[in-house]
C-alpha cells in the first residue's frame, strides 16, 4: 500500500451504512491520541472493551447503550423539558464533533469527516446561520472588538 502524509482509518464494506468499503482522514486530536500508544502495541481494536453479555467485545449497540446511561448518570442534559429531559448520548458526541469542525473547515470537507453521503446532510445540520457566531466571524476578520478598531477613524489623519 502506498505511504500517506496523513493518518487515515478504513471502514470495510460490511461495518458501513451505505455498504462500501471507505477510507477516511483522521482528526489531528485523534491521531495525536492514536500515537501516544506505543508502536509495538498498535495492533487490533482501538477500544478493545469486553462484551457485557459475556461476548469477546462490546458491540456497537451496548456502547450506545453505555455511553446513554453514563450521560443519564451524570447528569448532562442536552435537551428535552424538565418532566422528560434528553441526556447526552453518543450521537451527541458526534453532534459536537461536527459542530466544533463547521466552523474549521469548508462543508465539502466536513462532508467527509461526518461521512454523510449528501451534502445537503451536511448543511442543514452543521453549516448553520447561527448570528453569534457569524458575528463574531465577521468582527474577527475586521480585526476589531466594538468600542476598538485597528481601522482609523473615518475623517481622521492617520497618527
Amino acid at each position: 500500500m502506498a505511504s500517506v502524509p496523513f493518518p487515515m482509518f478504513r471502514i470495510q464494506q460490511e461495518a458501513d451504512k451505505g455498504f462500501e468499503a471507505r477510507t477516511f482522514p483522521i482528526a489531528p486530536q485523534f491521531a495525536e491520541m492514536l500515537y501516544a500508544v506505543p508502536e509495538g502495541q498498535r495492533n487490533g481494536h482501538v477500544f478493545d472493551l469486553p462484551g457485557i453479555d459475556g461476548t469477546d467485545r462490546i458491540n456497537e449497540e451496548q456502547m450506545s447503550r453505555m455511553i446513554s446511561r453514563i450521560g443519564k448518570l451524570s447528569g448532562i442534559r442536552v435537551g428535552g423539558t424538565d418532566d422528560k429531559p434528553k441526556f447526552a448520548s453518543a450521537h451527541d458526541f458526534r453532534r459536537s464533533f461536527g459542530t466544533r469542525w463547521a466552523s474549521k473547515v469548508v462543508p465539502a470537507v466536513l462532508q467527509q469527516m461526518m461521512r454523510h453521503s449528501e451534502i445537503a446532510t451536511t448543511m442543514q445540520f452543521y453549516v448553520t446561520t447561527n448570528a453569534e457566531t457569524t458575528a463574531d466571524a465577521i468582527w474577527s476578520a475586521f480585526g476589531t472588538t466594538l468600542g476598538t478598531t485597528n481601522e482609523k477613524e473615518p475623517g481622521k489623519p492617520d497618527s
